[in-house]
């Protein structure tokens, strides 16, 4: 006797699934599509057995940010091992590892008000940032720390070294801008998944420049400060 079945059997490791797609409606922004559906996978009462979640390009994504993540957190770790090898010192490296939290702030800033959720290409974009930004900290804070061994003092040094890096560092930050301002207001079909990175730069090296001009030798003062009082306080107790 005919009976009615399933025209496909799907299986993922070895087990059955059954897929159910669905598209954007118009008006709607991807995080609040997924929101919505998460919602409705939670408030669905599924039979004993059945397991219901996201999978396909949101799958994708997820696996995709995950990587994008560890990949910036080892970036992070060998620019500063990098930077302690070229310093010999920890007070450097960490100083100019200062400006990546400045060009986060820069991120914030450009993306939030763009209404811009961090996406893949976003993602991709802070890890490029993780070694463009510190760059104009390695210059500034490598001809302070010349000009200090030339006998020149601390306050002086930082001062000088600013001065004298302030338009190579300028026209490095304008040029990074000016090639990536067309990626960032272009229109097409590949237009939303570049533009997230050429923003996330911009808005990140725009604000790390300016942060290693004003903030890095004041951050400087303040740690090289710490490491004299330590070192004097041994021989202050004996």
């Amino acid at each position: 006797m005919p009976t009615e079945g399933a025209r496909e059997v799907f299986r993922r490791d070895q087990r059955r699934v059954a897929q159910v797609t669905a598209r954007i409606a118009e008006g709607s922004d991807y995080p609040r599509a997924i929101a919505a559906v998460n919602e409705a996978i939670s408030t669905t009462d599924l039979r004993p057995g059945l397991i219901g979640r996201l999978a396909g390009e949101e799958e994708e994504r997820q696996r995709a940010t995950s990587e994008l993540r560890r990949a910036g957190i080892l970036a992070i770790v060998l620019v500063l091992m990098v930077l302690a090898g070229t310093f010999e010192s920890l007070l450097q490296p960490l100083t100019v590892l200062f400006s990546i939290p400045l060009a986060l702030l820069g991120v914030a800033c450009t993306l939030g008000p763009m209404g811009r959720p961090v996406g893949v290409m976003a993602l991709l974009g802070l890890i490029v940032l993780a070694g463009v930004a510190v760059n104009d900290a390695v210059l500034l804070i490598a001809t302070a720390r010349r000009l200090m061994a030339a006998g020149i003092e601390r306050r002086a040094a930082l001062a000088r070294a600013a001065a004298i890096r302030l338009r190579p560092i300028l026209m490095t930050t304008l040029t990074t801008v000016l090639v990536l301002l067309p990626l960032a207001v272009s229109a097409g079909e590949a237009a939303e998944l570049r533009s997230p990175m050429a923003f996330t730069i911009i808005g990140g090296i725009v604000t790390s420049t300016v942060g290693s001009l004003l903030v890095l030798p004041c951050l400087y003062l303040i740690l090289d400060s710490l490491r004299v009082t330590r070192r004097r306080r041994p021989t202050a107790d004996a």
